[in-house]
């Protein structure tokens, strides 16, 4: 894993070109790096052509293909698979409130994450004829985990093994972050810059944080969003985070951000 810099080729008539501002790290980026070509959507040629990563980003389209400038626009802003959060911390039943929350139970659940006690929740929080979508890709592949067949058989419950979303759930999602009725900003714990990148990948093999957000123009390391206050002590740029983050109940957010892409050292 390495960080280049090369030419584009020229664009083709049915391509967009985009500006990516920011691009979140996923886990299935450390999973790629692990396993190599022994991952099922690792190229065996990698070696000879490899590719490259981030797959959560936002940004603006900078130019369009001759034949979707009818669907496209320059300046038009993008965002891919957007993701929600319920900080479940502290609670002495999640499975619970989530049944609470949903009035029985939800129609389907993701699992996120390639954890066996999620995936059992997943079935506790299920309604009758619901679908549990194991999402997330182990790493290892011997990965053992317990479900109530009971449920399967009388409750209808059905499950199902997946990767990537819906275009039709992605702009719900966005509709809902539009309307402010999901803070997004309770998803990130630490913030990046490019060059950071490789480095945040590898040490994925001991989680910590929640999501972590890349602002690819930016020359920062790996910083935790607890940390800014501590780090604002010898840092004007991390000093004027921690206020506006502070102001915002401690989450990361637009005004943040902003901040940071207008003040930030550009990479």
């Amino acid at each position: 894993m390495r960080l280049e810099e090369f030419e584009l080729p020229a664009l083709g008539k049915d391509e967009v070109l985009i500006k990516v501002v920011t691009d979140s790290l996923c886990a299935s980026t450390y999973k790629a790096v692990k396993q190599g070509t022994a991952h099922k959507r690792v190229p065996n040629d990698i070696a000879e052509k490899p590719i490259i990563i981030g797959h959560e980003l936002c940004g603006e389209i900078v130019e369009v293909g001759e034949a979707i400038k009818d669907k496209w626009n320059v300046g038009q802003r993008i965002v891919i698979q957007p993701a929600l959060k319920l900080e479940s911390g502290g609670m002495d039943n999640a499975a619970e409130v989530l049944r609470e929350m949903s009035d029985g139970g939800f129609d389907d659940v993701f699992v996120m994450v390639p954890v066996p006690a999620l995936f059992t929740m997943a079935e506790e929080i299920c309604r009758e004829d619901g679908c549990v979508n194991f999402f997330a890709g182990p790493a290892v592949h011997n990965m053992q985990g317990s479900i109530n067949l009971y449920r399967i058989h009388y409750d209808g419950i059905h499950v199902v093994g997946t990767a990537g979303s819906i275009p039709e759930d992605t702009v719900d999602t966005i509709h809902l972050i539009e309307e402010g009725k999901v803070n997004t900003g309770a998803l990130v714990s630490h913030i990046l810059g490019l060059g950071a990148v490789a480095d945040t990948i590898l040490a994925m093999e001991k989680p910590g944080g929640a999501k972590k957000v890349c602002y690819t123009g930016i020359d920062i390391p790996l910083v935790a969003i607890d940390d800014l206050e501590e780090l604002g002590k010898d840092n004007e740029l991390y000093r004027e985070l921690a206020k506006i983050v502070k102001a915002n109940g401690g989450l990361w957010c637009t005004e943040a951000e902003q901040y940071l892409l207008e003040n930030g050292p550009k990479a």
